[in-house]
């Protein structure tokens, strides 16, 4: 592989690492300059460009070629167009900057937490969607937030024209919580668009070929995602029949849909209401333009369904908010279900900025029976088996995480007898009623000490030492090593160039 082209492989590769910012405004437009006794030069725009590199992506550009092109080389970033030297520029006393004239940027923070958790990377979606998650489960659950913010990241955020962009499959299964085998898995399974129908369409790229080269290769396959939730199949159904049966009563179409506008949800759309055969999930404007497209003007009918659609999500309250941080390091040790557990939670805390109070406990009134049905699950004790489940010989479970059945050395599953099968979970939610006399094991009430924060106090501290192994990391393992609740952890500093400062796995807990 010649030097061209294994700059434009690393390229591709640092696409998929970096943030899509970074590398458009520092990346994108770099070039080969010439390769020679192992020394390649890139092309930059400007000194700003040059000097970003060289601080940041240096040793990461050279790590990858060298792995690309399976020798040693040095890379050097070059500015391609001379700038004119100090004592040649023509002095002007005009105080108005060139268009041409760039700023730099740099973010700073005084909290550790803020910069490793990064708190505003979030994923976002209307609390609706958790009508949604029992007809989806938790696997089809999270892989929609992944796709979402796919499709978020790509230009639905800035309003462009172009919104498709491409991603490799290790971005979404990131993006997902999920491994890349498990992600693949996912998509190639025909009910996984029956369930998603509504909220994912899948098309496959015709022809499904490209055979324009010697070697052909498969086109992507195009997944549009729904931006704006539709309303469930029982909910779409219930909103269709509100308005034929109330169109007489309240004066005709448009003040139908302006007292809908206005109608409690619970009695716009049942909660208990059950879809029908045949029913699928549909959008407001879709219900709205198959009822009144005929009889209303299509401005009137967009804008009243636009305030139909917001009175049923709207967007300055009843959000759910998941961070990055969360889906890539923590969710993949929690498992699916376990990781909508706490969010759902985490999303029935409370917190005032004006009186500064905090509510950290969370009752669920109908119990494990409840949470249960928040992810369509039919089976409250796969709750308690989240909080409470031990390994044992006979089930031989493996590792949140990690795939079921996999052998991990000899005497490894011996080692794990009697211990939490999902510690992780135990760091972020803790039953207060635990222990308590309950009537009902399913559907009697409990309570929940959640932890907001990303990251316990404990493995913050530890991804401060100076060292990963350090004397502070030493002392924490020691101190959690040893029984039943104990949770470790190992952090990983992770290259300063790459703009991070540690990242922190959820690797080892009461296993070893």
């Amino acid at each position: 592989m010649d030097a061209e082209q294994a700059w434009q492989s690393a390229l591709g590769q640092l696409q998929m690492e970096m943030p899509k910012a970074s590398f458009d405004t520092w990346v994108r437009d770099t070039c080969i300059i010439s390769y020679e006794d192992g020394k390649i030069v890139i092309g930059v725009c400007n000194v700003y460009a040059r000097d970003w590199l060289d601080s940041r992506l240096s040793s990461t550009a050279n790590r990858l070629l060298m792995g690309i092109m399976n020798r040693s080389v040095e890379v050097e970033f070059v500015v391609t167009e001379t700038e004119p030297e100090a004592d040649d520029q023509v002095e002007s006393h005009d105080d108005t900057p060139d268009k041409d004239d760039e700023l730099l940027v740099e973010a700073h923070y005084d909290l550790a937490y803020d910069e490793i958790v990064k708190p505003k990377h979030i994923t976002t979606v209307s609390k609706y969607f958790l009508r949604h998650l029992p007809v989806l489960g938790p696997d089809l659950g999270w892989l929609y937030m992944g796709l979402r913010q796919a499709a978020y990241n790509e230009g639905a955020r800035e309003g462009k024209g172009n919104k498709v962009g491409r991603f490799s499959g290790t971005t979404i299964a990131t993006l997902s919580g999920f491994t890349e085998r498990t992600f693949w898995n996912q998509i190639r399974k025909v009910e996984t668009w029956e369930h998603l129908k509504g909220l994912v369409t899948t098309t496959e790229a015709s022809p499904e070929w490209d055979t324009s080269s010697s070697t052909p290769r498969r086109m992507p396959r195009l997944y549009i995602v729904s931006m704006d939730l539709p309303l469930t199949a029982a909910d779409a159904c219930s909103l269709r029949t509100w308005l034929t049966v109330n169109l007489e009563r309240l004066g005709g179409p448009e003040d139908v849909l302006a007292a809908a506008a206005r109608t409690p949800l619970d009695e716009l759309l049942p909660p208990d209401a059950q879809a029908q055969a045949g029913d699928s999930p549909e959008s407001v404007p879709s219900i709205v333009r198959c009822l009144f497209a005929t009889v209303l003007p299509a401005k009137r009918v967009e804008v009243l369904s636009t305030n139909l659609q917001k009175h049923i999500m709207p967007d300055d309250t009843d959000q759910l908010r998941v961070t990055h941080f969360f889906v890539e390091h923590t969710l993949p040790h929690l498992g699916t279900g376990p990781g909508w557990m706490v969010t759902l939670l985490r999303s029935r805390c409370y917190y005032n900025p004006e009186t500064r109070e905090t509510r950290n406990q969370v009752t669920i009134s109908g119990g494990y029976a409840e949470i249960a049905g928040w992810m369509g699950l039919a089976r409250p004790k796969t709750v308690w088996d989240w909080l409470y489940g031990k390994h044992s010989a006979s089930r031989g479970r493996s590792k949140p995480g990690e795939r079921p059945g996999k052998q991990r050395g000899p005497g490894r599953q011996a080692s794990v007898i009697g211990k939490l099968t999902n510690p992780v979970l135990r760091v972020y939610l803790r039953e207060t009623t635990e222990g308590k006399k309950v009537s009902s094991f399913a559907t009697s009430s409990r309570t929940f000490e959640v932890l907001r924060q990303e990251i316990p106090d404990e493995i913050l501290e530890a991804a401060l030492d100076e060292q990963a192994g350090g004397p502070g990391f030493q002392a924490l393992n020691r101190a959690l090593a040893g029984n039943e609740n104990d949770h470790g952890a190992v952090c990983s500093i992770v290259e300063p160039d790459l703009g991070a400062v540690c990242s922190i796995g959820m690797a080892r807990f009461a296993v070893s």
